[in-house]
C-alpha cells in the first residue's frame, strides 16, 4: 500500500485504525457520530472523496490494546456500519475513475471484495470471473470459493479450496472452508471434515471459525457452520 493505491486496499478492508491516525487540525474532517464503530473506515473515505492527501509513516509509534470488550469485536455491528458507509459514497462513479489509473484486474478485485462484504455473492462472482487468476491466485480463488459456497455451488467451492490447499497447505481459512463445503456437499464426510478442522487448529489454535465449526460438528449443530468469506490478515499490526 502507498499513497497512490491505498484506495484499492481500503475497498477490500480497513487498513487504518483510528488509534494509529494523527491528522493536522487543518484537515477539519469530522468523524461520523452516527456510526457506532468503523468510524475510522468512514473517515478515510471522507478524506479520499474530499481530495485530501494521505501520507504514511512506517514506524510503530504506539501500542494497541485488544481485549474482550473492544467494540470492534462486535462483528455484526461492524458489518452493519460498513454497509452504511458503502451507501454514503458514489463507488460506482469512483470505479470509472479508478479504471483510468489502475489495471482493470486490480479494480475488479477490489470491487469483488465490496460485494462479498455486502453479502452480494452472485455479484462478487461476476467481478471475479473477469479477472486473470494469475494476477493474484490465492485471493481471487479464495473469494470465488467462499462466494460459491455462500450460493450453495458446493462443487465449485470445493474445487477452489482444494486448489488453494494444494498450493498453500498452511492456509487455515482454506482448510476451514474446505471442511465445511465438503460436509455441506455430502454430510457423510463428517469424519474428513472434523480431521480438516483439527488440522487448521493445530496450525492456528486461535482461529475462532474453525473452533466453532469443530464444536458444531461434534455437537450435531450442522446449521451453524461458518464459512470464512475473506482471507485472514497475515499480520494484525505493523511490527
Amino acid at each position: 500500500m502507498n499513497q497512490e493505491n491505498s484506495i484499492l486496499y481500503q475497498l477490500k478492508r480497513n487498513h487504518f485504525w483510528s488509534g494509529l491516525l494523527l491528522a493536522k487540525n487543518t484537515i477539519n474532517q469530522k468523524f461520523d457520530e452516527n456510526l457506532t464503530n468503523a468510524v475510522d473506515y468512514d473517515w478515510y473515505f471522507n478524506l479520499f472523496f474530499n481530495n485530501k492527501k494521505i501520507s504514511f509513516i512506517r514506524d510503530s509509534l504506539l501500542d494497541y490494546n485488544t481485549h474482550e470488550n473492544n467494540i470492534s469485536k462486535n462483528l455484526l455491528s461492524s458489518l452493519n456500519n460498513v454497509q452504511k458507509i458503502f451507501s454514503k459514497y458514489d463507488f460506482t462513479k469512483l470505479k470509472k475513475k479508478l479504471l483510468l489509473n489502475f489495471d482493470s484486474h486490480q479494480v475488479n478485485l477490489s470491487y469483488a471484495w465490496i460485494q462479498v462484504t455486502l453479502g452480494n455473492y452472485k455479484e462478487a462472482i461476476k467481478f471475479l470471473i473477469k479477472i486473470d487468476i494469475e494476477t493474484n491466485f490465492f485471493e481471487i480463488t479464495f473469494l470465488l470459493g467462499s462466494s460459491y459456497a455462500k450460493t450453495k455451488q458446493y462443487n465449485c467451492a470445493i474445487e477452489c479450496f482444494s486448489k488453494i490447499y494444494k498450493a498453500y497447505p498452511e492456509s487455515v481459512e482454506c482448510i476451514n472452508n474446505l471442511a465445511v463445503t465438503k460436509f455441506q456437499h455430502n454430510s457423510i464426510n463428517i469424519d474428513k471434515s472434523v480431521t480438516l478442522l483439527k488440522t487448521a487448529l493445530d496450525i492456528n489454535p486461535r482461529y475462532s471459525d474453525a473452533y466453532a465449526n469443530l464444536t458444531s460438528l461434534e455437537n450435531g449443530s450442522y446449521s451453524s457452520l461458518i464459512i470464512t468469506t475473506k482471507p485472514l490478515r497475515e499480520t494484525l499490526i505493523h511490527s
